[in-house]
């Protein structure tokens, strides 16, 4: 198990070319408290407002699946809009996307993909529904403590980017979904040994 995960991250932040695991701190992944995640963000002086976190081991592995570190667009209407022009596009491509954001909704977006559904894999760490109405559109980012320096150069970028695209007047409202293995799962150390993860 320990491998496969190994493997997905490996894949997942390759993203237009393979990165050096050792440059980036990745290391594996381990599971982590509420307490542990939030102080890892407020070192890195990031909002812990609208943290969020896979509801279960099933959604954290569709979360890594989907790539992480990683960036996801809806429209005002909650529809995902896919800020990849090909499929040979990778997320160095999310820094522009943001720049252009006040036409997020003149973009194509995919109506059977929604904020909604996307939220159906997460819980909040303050107890509060994410708003998915009210909105010029919607940002979602995944990161992850074990990601290391991918966090500042990727996620934590944009976060600054979506900031000051929010500065400039759009409506814009963004999550942070952590994408750590969860203590709030409650498993028992029986089952996090079945995963061999450490």
């Amino acid at each position: 198990m320990k491998k496969l995960v190994l493997l997905l991250l490996i894949i997942s932040v390759a993203g237009c070319k393979p990165l050096m695991l050792k440059y980036y701190g990745i290391k594996d992944p381990s599971f982590k408290t509420e307490k542990e995640i939030k102080r890892y963000l407020v070192k890195k002086d990031i909002d812990t407002t609208a943290l969020l976190y896979p509801k279960n081991f099933q959604a954290w592995g569709q979360i890594v699946k989907l790539g992480m570190p990683q960036a996801y667009f809806f429209n005002a209407k909650g529809e995902y809009v896919n800020y990849k022009k090909s499929a040979s596009d990778c997320n160095a491509k999310v820094d522009s996307f943001i720049g252009d954001l006040k036409n997020l909704n003149n973009e194509p977006s995919q109506k059977d993909f929604t904020i909604t559904q996307m939220f159906d894999r997460f819980n909040a760490y303050n107890g509060k529904l994410p708003e998915t109405s009210g909105y010029d559109g919607y940002a979602v980012i995944t990161w992850a403590t074990y990601l290391g320096k991918l966090n500042k150069d990727k996620s934590f970028e944009w976060l600054s980017s979506l900031d000051k695209a929010k500065a400039s007047g759009l409506k814009i409202q963004y999550y942070l979904v952590n994408g750590d293995l969860q203590e709030k799962w409650g498993l028992t150390e029986d089952q996090k040994n079945e995963f061999e993860i450490k």
